[in-house]
Parts: C-alpha cells; structure tokens; sequence
C-alpha cells in the first residue's frame, strides 16, 4: 500500500513536518500570484480596468449603505445571512470613496480574495511539489462553473468557501493567524462555509491541538450567527423552503456537480432536457442508484489516496446539498432550459473535488488508478477551460460605469444601471446627499423580499 495511506490522520493533513516538504520562496510564490492575476484579467481586461458592480452588489449592499446609517449598513444582514464583506466594502464605497470608484474598488475587492485562495492553495502543505501548486493554482482558476464567480464581490462567499476547504486540509503550525482570520471572514460573510464544521471538529478529535481548536472555533462560532439569521428570514417567509423537492435536489446537484463539469453548459442543459421529460418514478430511480453508485467510487477512490483528499470529498458532498438550498430558481421546470447558470451555489464543491482528483493524480495507488485520475483532471481542466473561454460575452454584456456616474453627477434622478445587462429592470437610484435613515429595514433593497422603501 502507499506510504500515505499507511501515515496517521495527523501526519497527513499536518505535512509541513515531513522533511521532504518544502514551502514555495518568494520568488515562486510571487510568480504563482503574478500568473493567477494575469489568468484573471485575460479573460475580460475590461473587468480589471474599469470595474463593475454585479446585481446585488448595488441594488442591495451599495444602495443600503447609502441610503442608511454608517452602523446600521454595516450590521445589517441582507438575503437572509450576514455578509461582512459586502457589507464593509459597500460601506467603504459609499461613504469613503467617490461614487466614480465603487466599480474598480468591488472589482479589485474581488481580485483580492480570488489571489487570497490562490496564496492559501499554494502555501497549503498537502500539495507538496512545484508541478502540483501550479496544476493546483489553475485547477482553482479554471474549475467549471467558474463564470458567476469570477472577480465578483457578492459571489467571493464561494470563493472564501473553497478557501475554508484548503485550510481544513493545511497544517496548523504554518500562516496560523492568516488562516484563522480567513475561516472568520468567510464565515461572517455567509453561510457557505457551514457544511464544513464538522469536517473542522473531527479534525480537532484527530489531533487534539489548540490550533486546531482555534480553526474550527472560528468557522463554528461565526456560523451560530448565521444560523440565527437564517431562521429568522425563514420563519418571516424571506426565504421560503416549501418550493423544494428532493428530485430536484438530485437532479440539479448531479447536473452541476457531474453534468456541468464533464460535458459544459450545452452537456448540463441536454442532461437537464433528459430529466425533465423523463421524470417518471424509473428513471429517478435510476438517478439515485447511479448517484450512490458514484459517491461509493468517489469514497473508495479518495480512501485509496489520502486523508486530504477524502476530507475534499466529503467537504464537496455537504457543501453541493447545503449550498444548493440558496438557489431559488432551480427548480425541476427550469432544467431544460438551463446550460449552467446558478453554478455559483456548486463551485465550491467542483472546486473541491478537482483539488481531490489532483490529490489521487499524485497519490492513489494502485498506479492504474492514479493514472484513471490523471486523465479525469486533465479532462475536467479541458472542459473548464472551454468554459473560461466561451463565456467571454456573457461577462462583456454590461453598462460601463464611469459614463453613468457623470450623468449621474448632474441630475441625481438618472439611473444608474449594473451587471447582468438583464439587470435593466431594477436600476440603481441614489441621492446626492445620504439619507442617513434610521428606520430602513434590513431587508428594504432585498431582491428576495421584493419590497422597495424609497424617499
């Protein structure tokens, strides 16, 4: 059997006292960075250079923080979770920069906490060699769906999510306070990180460290918090739970966990097509006996390879079914006519099993089986790459933001319009002065809510 399978729990996920490991210099490090923000700009240079503010990012956060007090916008949760991130950046955009700076100021916020990810990845201990940091740094990069993620400040709550993954799997002894901090602000900033407590408890029984302690307090912590909003906004019928059925809890995570993935967003939409006009009771059946039939070869696959990469596995099979309860348009009508979107609810748990399909690429044994998944990854960054590429337009299709703002400027009754183009209906109307109100609801600019308390 491989040496690894053969090492305690401990050893695995704490591979920064093997002295066969060592962490990138500078210089490579530096490099890694350099490479990851140049894949990020490529795809869109208009993105970087000039900025944008996506959905939410403006009808909700940005506008609250305008329009209400500087406490309240940064206490208030919005969407049914608290966000700290939205909701201090909003903050800083609104009432320490000129409104001409929001786009590039969310954008660049984006950048950051992409570059963040990518730093943890490759500084995390279970990758242990040069060729695995930068099959790794691209993995995160190009893992599909990556599009609804990409350099936007209201979707960095996935992005943090697969950050809270690496961490799990990293040592306790290295970037301990960069670490911790980053398991808080993903953890205050939604509830995307949830599903991996338990992960981060059964690791403190493993080791019995305080550090290790210290992790899981800080993602566990932060996450009664978030459940104590979530029910609420629940129980106010913010966020309804009766719409949801369990086929079309399986339907939708294996056709944006498997589909997507393997085939892109025209394979997801004919397997979404399928399923719909097929529904019958023996065809879910089917689903659902081929769906545990994978989760077996997934178990038995990472089992082969390492404690790392079963913690993946199992991080990506809590994170794909809790995650999926924020998406509200997936429901069983809407799959044929869906090629990918609502991906962003299932990145974090692709993120996770490419970053286990590189794990048993370099691990599991047998060899057969290792080479088995060399070729699952390389396939998985293919059709990822395709996705990087082909859903260029769809990421162009903005208003630019700076010409809107001068309008703005002269007569503050001009709209001020944001991504997606299709985001038209719902336009951006902001005072000259800040209200500074006082009694505006939390909930006030909520696109679930659906309810407006303007001036």
């Amino acid at each position: 059997m491989h040496p690894a399978v053969l090492q305690p729990a401990s050893a695995q996920l704490e591979d920064s006292l093997s002295p066969a490991w060592h962490p990138p210099t500078r210089r490579q490090l530096a490099l890694f960075l350099l490479v990851g923000l140049l894949v990020l700009f490529c795809r869109l240079p208009r993105l970087l250079l000039q900025g944008r503010v996506f959905a939410e990012e403006g009808t909700t956060y940005l506008r609250y923080a305008w329009n209400a007090t500087p406490l309240r916008a940064f206490l208030a949760p919005h969407q049914g979770y608290y966000s700290l991130l939205d909701n201090l950046v909003a903050l800083v955009a609104a009432r320490l920069l000129p409104l001409s700076a929001t786009a590039l100021f969310f954008t660049w916020i984006a950048a950051a906490v992409q570059l963040l990810l990518l730093f943890l990845a490759v500084e995390c201990e279970a990758f242990r060699t040069p060729l695995e940091r930068w099959l790794t740094l691209f993995a995160l990069l190009l893992v599909a769906p990556n599009l609804e993620t990409w350099l936007s400040l209201e979707n960095c709550q996935s992005i943090l999510a697969v950050a809270a993954a690496v961490i799990l799997i990293s040592s306790t002894r290295r970037l301990f306070v960069l670490r911790a901090a980053t398991l808080l602000l993903g953890a205050l900033t939604s509830i995307t990180a949830v599903p991996l407590i338990p992960l981060f408890w059964l690791r403190v029984w493993q080791q019995r460290s305080r550090r290790a302690v210290v992790f899981a307090l800080s993602i566990t912590l932060p996450a009664l918090l978030q459940g104590a909003v979530l029910f609420h906004a629940i129980r106010t019928g913010d966020r309804p739970i009766s719409s949801h059925q369990f086929r079309v809890l399986v339907a939708y995570i294996s056709s944006r966990v498997i589909a997507l993935p393997l085939t892109t967003g025209r394979g997801a939409q004919y397997f979404g097509r399928f399923l719909f006009e097929h529904s019958g009771m023996s065809w879910m059946l089917t689903l659902y006996a081929t769906s545990a039939v994978l989760l077996l070869l997934g178990f038995l696959l990472f089992r082969q390879t390492s404690r790392a990469a079963l913690f993946l596995f199992f991080g990506a099979l809590l994170s794909s079914t809790f995650d999926w309860y924020g998406c509200f348009s997936c429901t069983y009508n809407r799959l044929p006519i869906s090629s990918g979107g609502e991906g962003r609810y299932f990145f974090a748990a692709n993120a996770m099993l490419l970053l286990a399909l590189l794990l048993a690429a370099t691990r599991a044994t047998p060899r057969w089986i290792s080479r088995a998944a060399a070729i699952l990854f390389a396939w998985l960054m293919v059709t990822g790459t395709f996705h990087y590429t082909r859903m260029r337009p769809y990421l162009n299709d903005y208003p630019a933001w700076q010409p809107q703002v001068r309008r703005w400027q002269l007569d503050e009754r001009q709209p001020i319009f944001i991504a997606p183009a299709f985001w038209k209906t719902n336009p951006l109307y902001l005072t000259h002065q800040h209200p500074n109100r006082t009694d505006l609801p939390a909930n006030a600019y909520d696109s679930l809510a659906a309810r407006r308390f303007d001036n």
